[in-house]
């Protein structure tokens, strides 16, 4: 059940067992220890130099620390494993009367401490690794401060209440004031608490002896005034224009993001905790920052089409004829497979173009290499045509078969129609027209 923590009438700090309370069995004092002198609840108008005990707060982070304050404006730091106070500070500028304190959620080292005093009514923020003088101060209250709570869900969010009636809602990293509950007359708010399950939502306990609950968003509205009605009721009315948040709170980000981007690259990124690491690389005594990582991946929904693309690029990355031909003669094997000659066809003239002689291989598989060899060594002798311009005209006839066209339907010369014909049998015809014809 934990462990109670109070500031007795003697100005002491005592530990109780609430279990060994309730049972009654065994001894509920724990422990007792003595840093303040003076009461722990004294009245008003108590003698000058009383220390009594206002505050005590335990740390969210390290289970063993406590810390208290009193009315002389000292605040102790108590490690119970030892059972002895470990720091303590005070403003050495003032003698404010300390009423309140609050651990800072992330970083165990931090707290902030309130006074109820009206000649300074401020908050200040104080770092026991250098407890010389404030970390930070936040100003905004015309008289004392009665009440405090820092958010679990945000730590960037401070709520406070004070004898001004008003109940602030602070940016701790910059001190500056992001809104402000709408105030009631005569009822001033003297605590402060946020839900401990539900982000955003707070209550606060008044003079008047009504607990509220309230929202963060319902803060940015206008100022509320009451109107009594002929019959004595009592109505609210707000007035004024309504003023957003300076900030949005932590429980309103997004944790984490996604896009898709060209190429099926999918880009992510997510806000998490970590951490702080020490010069050691060790993690800091319970410093926190947000670290927000951005992957970037790849999302393949077709599969095959990816494979074939890679053994593709694989084919020609090194630019070698032999690859070059095992490539064309597997995709050639594949497509009959497939049932699809025309393709097949297309794949295997391919593959001939990376043999060593592939124009005479060309017109081996053409059937075609006599007639043509003849006719091309007749205008040779003739001094008709060039062995490179044959070469060209090779080429080019013959493209047509290598781009995979479709079967035309005639034949340029005295031949006419020839649809029996394939591709590649109309163009070396053609070529040879064109060589007769010289």
């Amino acid at each position: 059940m934990g462990i109670i923590a109070g500031g007795l009438a003697d100005g002491s700090v005592c530990l109780w067992d609430p279990a060994a309370m309730l049972s009654g069995q065994g001894q509920p004092l724990l422990a007792r220890m003595q840093k303040h002198t003076g009461a722990g609840a004294a009245p008003a108008g108590a003698a000058a130099g009383s220390n009594e005990i206002t505050c005590v707060s335990w740390n969210r982070k390290v289970q063993h620390i406590l810390a208290s304050s009193s009315t002389n404006g000292t605040t102790v730091v108590w490690d119970l494993k030892r059972q002895k106070p470990v720091i303590s500070f005070r403003d050495p500028s003032s003698q404010r009367r300390a009423s309140v304190l609050q651990w800072n959620p992330e970083v165990a080292t931090q707290l902030v401490v309130a006074s109820d005093d009206d000649r300074s009514p401020t908050l200040q923020m104080w770092d026991l690794r250098n407890s010389v003088s404030p970390l930070k101060e936040f100003v905004g209250h015309s008289k004392g401060v009665l009440g405090m709570a820092w958010s679990q869900h945000d730590p960037s969010l401070l709520l406070s209440c004070a004898k001004d009636n008003r109940t602030i809602c602070w940016d701790v990293h910059s001190t500056d004031m992001l809104c402000e509950l709408p105030s009631h007359p005569g009822a001033w708010n003297f605590d402060v608490q946020w839900c401990p399950t539900i982000p955003g939502i707070f209550s606060t306990s008044s003079f008047d002896g009504q607990v509220g609950v309230h929202n963060l968003h319902a803060c940015t509205s206008g100022k509320v005034t009451e109107t009594v009605n002929p019959d004595f009721s009592v109505t609210q009315h707000v007035i004024g224009e309504a003023q957003p948040l300076g900030k949005a709170p932590n429980w309103m980000k997004r944790p984490c993001g996604v896009s898709f981007g060209f190429g099926g690259r999918l880009v992510s990124f997510t806000n998490q905790k970590a951490p702080v690491m020490d010069l050691h690389h060790h993690p800091g005594p319970g410093v926190m920052r947000e670290l927000g990582i951005v992957s970037v991946s790849q999302v393949v929904t077709e599969h095959e089409l990816v494979e074939r693309s890679q053994q593709f690029e694989h084919a020609i990355a090194g630019g070698e004829k032999q690859t070059l031909q095992e490539y064309c003669a597997s995709k050639a094997q594949s497509v009959v497979a497939a049932g699809d000659a025309e393709e097949a066809e297309a794949w295997s003239f391919l593959s001939l173009l990376f043999e060593g002689d592939g124009r005479r291989e060309l017109l081996k598989r053409l059937g075609f290499e006599d007639v043509v060899m003849a006719q091309v060594r007749l205008d040779l002798a003739a001094g008709r045509v060039h062995d490179q311009t044959v070469a060209n005209v090779l080429l080019v006839f013959l493209a047509p078969c290598f781009l995979g066209a479709p079967r035309r339907q005639y034949v340029e010369g005295s031949n006419g129609p020839a649809e029996h014909l394939s591709v590649a049998e109309i163009g070396v015809m053609r070529l040879l027209d064109m060589i007769q014809q010289k």
